[in-house]
């Protein structure tokens, strides 16, 4: 089996009365896809946050590579090799596509980061990062657009792109493939399938067949508690699940 990514031991988050994650314990395989799914208001992107620094949990500990980074914030992991992207697209729209890339790469590199006017020729190692993660992404033919000129889909391959700039191990990918069309979505999907084994994404995502698609293994919370996980055979035959989630007829 391979080491573990990401540990979760008892995570629990409370607000106010309302407990929105119960003693969840989750082990992230080293290069896997792990899918986290649910109903609406399950609690899964309340652990993403719990899990990824942006709200430290209330009870429990999260290990990255074994290393405890339960009260760590978020931008203190980027360093340690865990990177994010949320539900709501987090770009640059009036930047180029390069220049979206380049802002990504110089956060997290040197002494002078954020500096995105400087030429990319001073830097040459940094403008070939730059050309390299466009081709990642699919966007080598569109460096020179308008962010905020792109497709929905290619927004989110841009923010995708932004993530992956710091190099990092783990990536945590909040429903990447919301409001896409159907060619958006098989693009996507590809690229998230061509991330691991490489690199770990930890997914959270509505699109069924593209989860059950893709993903190595699956977690499955309702209501802040995880009632199933297994591999996208043994979630799709999962009779707790389809009442949960998929429905009774599934």
């Amino acid at each position: 089996m391979p080491p573990l990514a990401i540990e979760a031991r008892n995570v629990g988050v409370r607000f106010g009365s309302f407990q929105a994650v119960s003693e969840l314990d989750l082990d992230i395989a080293g290069g896997s896809i792990h899918a986290v799914i649910g109903p609406n208001g399950a609690g899964k992107t309340t652990l993403f946050n719990a899990l990824s620094g942006v709200r430290p949990p209330d009870t429990g500990t999260v290990l990255l590579a074994g290393r405890d980074v339960t009260r760590l914030p978020a931008n203190r992991r980027v360093h340690l090799g865990m990177a994010r992207s949320f539900q709501v697209t987090n770009i640059f729209p009036e930047l180029t596509v390069a220049e979206n890339i380049r802002v990504g790469v110089q956060a997290t590199t040197g002494f002078t980061p954020w500096v995105f006017w400087r030429s990319p020729s001073r830097t040459p190692g940094e403008h070939d990062k730059v050309l390299q993660l466009l081709e990642t992404v699919g966007l080598a033919d569109r460096a020179g657009t308008r962010a905020g000129d792109l497709s929905h889909g290619a927004q989110r391959a841009l923010e995708i792109g932004m993530a992956l700039a710091s190099d990092p191990r783990v990536v945590f990918l909040d429903e990447p493939l919301a409001g896409m069309g159907i060619d958006d979505v098989h693009r996507t999907k590809i690229l998230i399938r061509s991330l691991a084994p490489q690199r770990t994404v930890v997914l959270i995502e509505h699109n069924m067949s593209v989860v059950l698609d893709i993903s190595d293994r699956i977690t499955v919370l309702a209501q802040g508690v995880k009632i199933a996980e297994g591999t996208p055979a043994e979630i799709r035959n999962d009779e707790r699940v389809k009442e949960a989630y998929l429905g009774s007829s599934a």
